[in-house]
């Protein structure tokens, strides 16, 4: 009995794995060898043993046997080959046979199973097929002829396919990383002549509501690099083309693009294949581009540009390239591009030609219609996605990315999910680099497989990630320290299961890990763990170094069930910094990961808040006001913080029924702050959410009204009375954050009002928390929100009392008006305190924000107190963006002293350069504009108009102005810096106005 081999796949170094359950009914035991007869270039037959099976007999029942076996040279040229089954000194008995299997594991084939639809119909011999690259390397393909199209998509092929991407990964090897296929052959070519830099374009211009079709088609040579519009396939200006399809064409060697689509809706692209293209791929042009569907769409081979049309992008291509996410993915690859495989791109306006059509578009905010099953591999970042700013949770379904470079995701964005789907075998699996409310949801994250490393290891100049201890580490996934606003959600994990993290990859590889960069000196993202699973060889689980290495010390996550619990604990914990700040007992260090994890803090949110404990009444006399400091020469007086505070008012809404209630905290009742009971966390657990929360029925809100809340406050060191020496002038949430209020609804959550400034440090220490928060839809749409006093460490005491919500004034500090005079808060200090007012700096040199008096003209006016040694250590102010859409114009005033400062407090008024092109000179303070403290958006530091000679020791005035870019109105926030200060130097500052110009 003999089974005869497909010639055509017993190609030299292909390998194959045999399979068989043998059983020889002798009496004795009986070897069986398994052998191919086959007649070699000489017209010799020939026989190869393939494996010697262990003797059986007909009592011991059947035996498996396996091996890999390499076919030679010998078998290119034989008519046949025939495996059969033979005993060993035994020709009579009989054999019988179970399971018998032959399947390829790596080598050349020239004959594959593909997917049972293909027909001689669609492939026939002579037809050219690729294969994009199978490893992190994607600039590799290979081609082949193809022979003879049978039953059951079976393929062959003249020669072998695999000549320089490797061996071939199937669906059997494994479902989530099986190569592609693709025939490139067309019986209708167009094509442009292979020595011009001009290639030909296919255009459909200004055909709304027509149907078009383009299909089965192939095209090479075509578009014209650096020139906009010049692609293979454009559609331009046609409004909705709904039931319009480009479908089933190749388009190889392109120029400038394969499928691009401007101001053009609802075309569907789909089943095409591009091949060595240049610049992005199928891409939408001006962002105004809605409702259009790819689907099942091959890119691969996706070359940079050298030469590009202004204002593109396609030096840094992305082979599906979206600046508009209103559109749907579905099942598409992106296999070898140069810089992206996926690429959404945010902005906040339409660009281009288009721009006039979509002037009340913002394409960032716009929601995702559909995105599932899309794959990408073998680029530098699978998939990258920056700038993104939708109002609700956006859904990333079945993603697929592995064997990329660097990245398998890059998100630089918020509200987004991820789910369901896999990463693997990059340098970097997921990264959510400063982004707010992300999810990563079902989802597999593989370090190093052993379906790579089999490849790897065996084929010589195979890309390596791992070869032992000196091999750089990989990395699951890598958070930030910070989210995009702050206050905001920040990244949430569930049923999120970690593999092949093995110590080979490296001693610092880690599952999850964190950027070392940040943009404010402190843990501002807030992080929640649950239902994650860990192979026995991920050593580490998490790694906190890097960002103990920069300083930040105040991490905080949350653990829901105990999966990074280093002592394999089923109960909920915390992974926190590995500081005396954060061990706040039954904590136990996490060995070289400079982290610790705490099993004393139960994380999770309860649906009903535990009560606190009912009041006592208890009255006390008020304290003391502490002596106002000496002022150690300085030219204006500062006023006493302590007398600062405003009166509350009395006709407050929404909490009147309403109580402090313990969340990740424990509560008594203490006096205070004049008269009555306040309201005491202790035993704090969380920084961003650990303290009092008060539950309001959102009935008595309205819809877009705004609102004021205030409160008193104290902070204290945890079981002590001594007055915590927090920071009110520090915006970001670090371990010298002062309590604040945050506003939750639902998955909504903000912080709404910080404590402010001048901070009061001495006598009983009150201070009061002030700030704005408008009815939103987020808000309205839930019919009960939370108020949540935290922020400060967790080793503070917070306690809260006289909490009150009124209706804003329309002057309120905070409250939004884009028609208003002076879009600046609280710019001469009226208030007569800090508030809206912060230092932008890290946490050593802020130094803080002192009221002083009289002021230029008003009796109040800012001073920046304390030795300040960093430049960029000034007051800040951040406005909303909806204000200042692109191209506005808008005029800074301000007064200002200059001093010198030492740091003993001595002040010396000192004359300043109003020019910045005078680089010898000590600037004068001035102003400069960013958006979202990017400094790729910034102004500058903008001159003042005033030239006249400065009055050294008095006032002086200052007036700029500055035109809002593109980049900058894409953003949410506008920073309002002072700069140009120099270490060593301070300002007093009066009379702030930001106006149109």
């Amino acid at each position: 009995l003999s089974y005869d081999l497909l010639p055509s796949c017993l190609t030299p170094s292909s390998i194959y794995t045999f399979s068989a359950k043998v059983r020889v009914n002798s009496d004795v035991p009986v070897v069986v060898k398994p052998t191919i007869r086959y007649l070699d270039p000489n017209g010799i037959e020939q026989f190869d043993t393939i494996t010697t099976c262990p003797a059986s007999t007909a009592d011991g029942g059947f035996v498996t046997c396996t091996a890999d076996f390499t076919f030679g040279e010998n078998y290119i040229t034989s008519p046949f080959a025939k495996m059969f089954f033979y005993g060993v000194d035994d020709q009579t008995s009989a054999i019988d046979y179970d399971d018998i299997s032959f399947m390829h594991k790596s080598g050349s084939p020239t004959g594959l199973v593909l997917d049972s639809a293909i027909t001689s119909s669609c492939w026939g011999p002579g037809a050219t097929v690729f294969l994009p690259s199978g490893s992190p390397e994607g600039g590799v393909y290979d081609t082949a002829t193809v022979s003879s199209v049978q039953g059951a998509g079976i393929v062959g092929f003249v020669e072998s396919l695999v000549n320089g991407v490797g061996p071939i990964t199937s669906e059997k090897d494994s479902p989530d990383f099986a190569r592609e296929v693709a025939v490139l052959s067309r019986n209708i070519v167009f094509e442009s002549d292979p020595l011009s830099s001009i290639g030909g374009t296919l255009t459909v211009l200004r055909t709304p509501r027509v149907k078009q079709t383009i299909q089965g088609v192939e095209i090479n040579g075509f578009g014209q690099e650096g020139v906009l519009g010049r692609n293979p396939i454009l559609f331009k200006m046609n409004g909705d083309l709904s039931g319009s399809a480009v479908s089933k064409n190749t388009i190889t060697q392109s120029k400038n693009r394969c499928v691009n689509i401007h101001a053009t809706d609802g075309l569907r692209v789909s089943d095409n294949v591009a091949l060595l293209t240049v610049g992005h791929c199928y891409a939408l042009e001006d962002g105004g581009e809605t409702g259009n569907i790819f689907t099942r769409n091959l890119g691969a081979i996706t070359v940079a540009a050298t030469s590009k049309a202004a204002g593109e992008t396609d030096d840094r291509p992305a082979t599906f390239y979206a600046n508009n996410p209103s559109n749907s993915w579905v099942d598409n690859v992106a296999a070898g591009s140069e810089r992206l495989g996926f690429q959404f791109q945010g902005f906040g306006k339409v660009s281009g030609e288009s721009a006039s059509l979509f002037t009340d578009m913002r394409p960032n905010i716009m929601p995702i219609i559909l995105f599932s099953g899309n794959a990408m591999h073998s680029n530098i970042v699978g998939f990258q996605a920056t700038n993104m700013r939708p109002t609700s949770n956006q859904y990333i379904n079945g993603l697929k990315t592995f064997r990329n470079w660097r990245n398998g995701f890059l998100g630089h964005t918020r509200n987004m999910v991820l789910s369901d789907g896999v990463t693997a075998d990059s340098r970097l699996g997921i990264e959510f680099y400063l982004s707010e409310n992300m999810f990563l949801e079902d989802f597999k994250v593989s370090g190093y497989t052993d379906t790579y490393r089999a490849l790897a290891t065996s084929i010589e100049g195979y890309p390596q990630f791992c070869y032992g201890s000196t091999s750089p580490p990989i990395y699951g996934i890598k958070l930030h320290a910070n989210v995009l606003t702050d206050g905001q959600p920040g990244n949430t994990f569930t049923n999120v299961a970690f593999t092949d993290f093995g110590q080979d990859c490296g001693p610092s590889s880690s599952a999850v890990t964190y950027n070392d960069h940040f943009t404010t000196p402190g843990f501002t993202a807030p992080t929640v763990f649950s239902g994650l699973t860990f192979d026995t060889v991920s050593a580490n689980k998490i790694d906190l170094c890097s960002l103990a290495a920069t300083g930040i010390k105040s991490v905080s996550i949350d653990d829901t069930d105990g999966a990074l619990d280093p002592n394999n604990g089923a109960g909920p914990g915390m992974v926190r910094s590995d500081d005396v700040s954060m061990d706040l007992g039954n904590c136990v260090t996490v060995p070289n990961t400079c982290s610790l994890y705490c099993t004393d803090a139960a994380p999770g949110e309860p649906t009903e808040p535990a009560p606190a404990p009912a009041p006592t009444p208890v009255v006390i006399e008020p304290a003391p006001s502490p002596t106002p400091p000496a002022s150690n020469g300085a030219i204006l007086s500062s006023i006493d913080p302590s007398l600062s505070s405003v009166d509350l008012p009395s006709d407050g809404i929404c909490l009147q029924d309403s109580t402090w209630e313990s969340f990740k905290s424990e509560l008594e009742t203490v006096p205070g702050r004049s008269t009555g009971l306040a309201y005491k966390a202790h035993s704090r657990t969380h920084q961003a959410r650990g303290g009092p929360i008060m539950s309001f029925d959102t009935s008595c809100l309205v819809a877009n009204e705004w609102y004021e809340i205030r409160a008193d406050v104290l902070a204290q060191n945890a079981g002590t009375e001594e007055i915590n020496n927090c920071s009110a002038d520090d915006p970001w949430q670090s371990v010298r954050s002062c309590p604040a209020i945050s506003i939750r609804a639902g998955s909504y959550y903000k912080l709404i009002a910080p404590t402010v400034g001048p901070y009061n440090n001495g006598g009983v220490g009150w201070n009061e928390i002030y700030g704005v928060f408008q009815a939103t839809s987020e808000i309205m749409e839930q019919s009960t929100v939370y108020l949540h006093v935290a922020r400060a460490a967790p080793s503070v005491d917070i306690t809260i009392g006289d909490a009150v919500i009124t209706v804003a004034s329309p002057t309120a500090a905070g409250k939004t008006d884009c028609s208003a005079s002076n879009l600046i808060f609280n710019g001469g200090a009226e208030t007569r305190d800090s508030r809206s007012w912060n230092i932008r700096g890290n946490l050593d040199n802020l130094g803080y924000i002192d009221i002083v008096e009289p002021g230029y003209e008003g009796s109040y006016a800012f001073k920046h107190s304390g030795y300040r040694t960093v430049t960029k250590t000034s007051m800040v102010q951040f406005l909303d963006m909806s204000c200042f859409t692109s191209g506005s114009s808008w005029r800074i005033t301000a007064n200002f002293i200059f001093f010198q400062a030492d740091e003993s407090g001595n002040e010396t008024p000192v004359s300043c350069e109003k020019d910045s092109s005078q680089t010898q000179s000590v600037l004068c303070p001035g102003f400069e504009f960013l958006g979202d403290g990017d400094e790729a958006t910034s102004t500058g530091y903008l001159d003042n108009f005033d030239t006249g000679a400065i009055n050294v020791g008095g006032w002086n005035s200052y007036s700029a102005s500055f035109t809002v870019s593109d980049a900058m109105a894409a953003t949410s926030s506008l920073w309002v810096v002072v700069a140009g200060v120099a270490p060593g130097y301070s300002y007093y500052l009066d009379n702030v106005a930001l106006s149109p110009f």
